[in-house]
């Protein structure tokens, strides 16, 4: 099973009792990443008598280096939805940290100031969707040269992680509970998203004002010109 580490966090500080509805609350970057070619990928396995075993592998062989880049970046993995994820990226002040020491700032780079906590996470929910491109762009799933394409949104703001459900499924005696990730941020990447064409990221203009003197535009939007294509980092910075 797959756990979040937040949900993780939430368990061991005994927050997840059911009377308790909102497990986390705190702020950062959220991304949505959705990837095309699963529908293609679905139908022609659906024609194979091994198709599930082929399906099995293919999204282990596609989701391992994707969630393996997200934990780098320190982003969470929050849901998946078929061959979609949700992923927060939390604020957190690590100056604050014992093993800060004072000359590295947390961005990473020497010499350049401290962005702040916010700034900080909506830049790592950046970096890792383009390297997230890099390395998945036109992934092959070696089935009939499907491939899969990431097209993603980003938001930042305050997040509340809650958990719902208690009901009791016929098949079983134990309440099932699911949780889910609310917020601001919610809405940002339900605009962004749509408007990244495949190998896109789209940020919403509040996670564009966080990053933009650190990376460079890509395309101009005319639909939607406050929402903005990530072309690249600014490595002149």
């Amino acid at each position: 099973a797959f756990v979040p580490f937040v949900l993780q966090e939430a368990y061991h500080a005994g927050d997840l009792s059911e009377d308790k509805t909102v497990i986390h609350t705190g702020s950062g970057g959220v991304v949505f990443s959705d990837a095309a070619g699963f529908t293609a990928l679905t139908e022609k396995l659906a024609k194979k008598s091994n198709g599930a075993e082929l399906l099995s592998q293919c999204l282990t062989a596609f989701f391992t280096p994707l969630i393996d880049l997200i934990n780098a970046y320190r982003g969470d993995t929050i849901k998946f939805s078929g061959d979609a994820l949700t992923i927060y990226f939390p604020s957190v002040d690590d100056s604050k940290c014992a093993m800060f020491n004072g000359i590295v700032p947390p961005h990473g780079s020497y010499g350049l100031p401290d962005l702040g906590p916010m700034a900080t996470a909506v830049l790592r929910a950046s970096a890792c969707c383009i390297e997230i491109h890099k390395r998945l762009h036109m992934f092959d799933t070696g089935v009939d040269n499907v491939h899969f394409c990431l097209h993603i949104g980003v938001g930042c703001g305050d997040v509340r992680i809650l958990q719902v459900g208690g009901v009791v499924p016929p098949e079983t005696h134990v309440p099932r509970m699911e949780y889910l990730i609310a917020g601001f941020p919610l809405e940002q990447i339900s605009i962004a998203e749509p408007l990244a064409e495949n190998g896109e990221t789209c940020l919403s203009p509040q996670a564009w004002e966080y990053v933009k003197d650190c990376v460079i535009e890509g395309r101009r939007l005319e639909e939607r010109p406050d929402y903005h294509i990530l072309g690249r980092m600014d490595e002149s910075k």
